[in-house]
């Protein structure tokens, strides 16, 4: 693109358009940083500083020369704009993707609380029915040893208390499960993971962009 061919007051409308964009701010930094590589000597580097000279010549404005370059290097191929628009894009679904994790996790947070609590509930359960089981089988051998009536009734009224015990930890540790299933089918936790897959999905792509930004850039004469 030659700047002179075209109208400059056009030409800094569009790049004052895309410096004021928030959701192309990122690549603009990235595109200057990509710029700041090239040698100086450079045909590309010559031409952005003697464009952007032109283009500011009777320019007053508020924005520090490095958007301007920035803006006008991811402007002047159309390579690079058609990454920009796609980076633009990826921010708005950013932005809307981390709006409806913010609406999610106060209930996302109270559910996985919940499930935490009862898989710790749980794991106790299973600790203490592991001590309970072995101190039932004790109190069989014990009983398959003892002889005397008295102390038979009392073992024996000891085994039916523990198993009592036992057998209501082990229906709770069953209803627990159910539990967790019935909260785990919740659409809230489902729908904050997937927006949070989301999320991590867009950073990557995001940074996919900026790498080919610096590529496309770094291979200019």
């Amino acid at each position: 693109m030659k700047v002179t061919s075209q109208n400059p007051r056009e030409v800094q409308k569009e790049l004052q358009r895309i410096i004021e964009d928030e959701n192309a701010r990122e690549l603009v930094e990235v595109a200057y940083d990509a710029y700041r590589g090239l040698p100086y000597y450079s045909k590309t580097r010559k031409k952005v500083d003697d464009d952007i000279e032109y283009l500011l010549s009777d320019y007053t404005g508020r924005y520090i020369h490095a958007y301007w370059i920035g803006a006008y290097v991811l402007y002047m191929y159309p390579e690079l704009r058609k990454l920009l628009e796609d980076f633009r894009e990826l921010n708005q679904e950013l932005k809307s993707q981390k709006e409806k994790l913010s609406q999610l996790r106060p209930k996302y947070i109270e559910l996985t609380d919940t499930i935490s609590k009862l898989e710790k509930e749980k794991e106790q359960i299973d600790k203490k029915t592991d001590r309970m089981s072995n101190r039932i089988s004790k109190l069989e051998i014990e009983l398959d040893s003892v002889d005397d009536q008295t102390k038979r009734n009392k073992i024996i009224k000891n085994l039916e208390s523990l198993k009592r015990e036992y057998d209501d930890l082990v229906e709770r540790f069953i209803n627990i499960g159910k539990e967790i299933k019935m909260i785990e089918k919740n659409n809230v936790i489902s729908e904050y993971r997937n927006a949070s897959y989301n999320v991590r999905e867009i950073e990557s792509v995001k940074y996919d962009i900026k790498k080919e930004v610096y590529r496309i850039v770094e291979k200019m004469p």
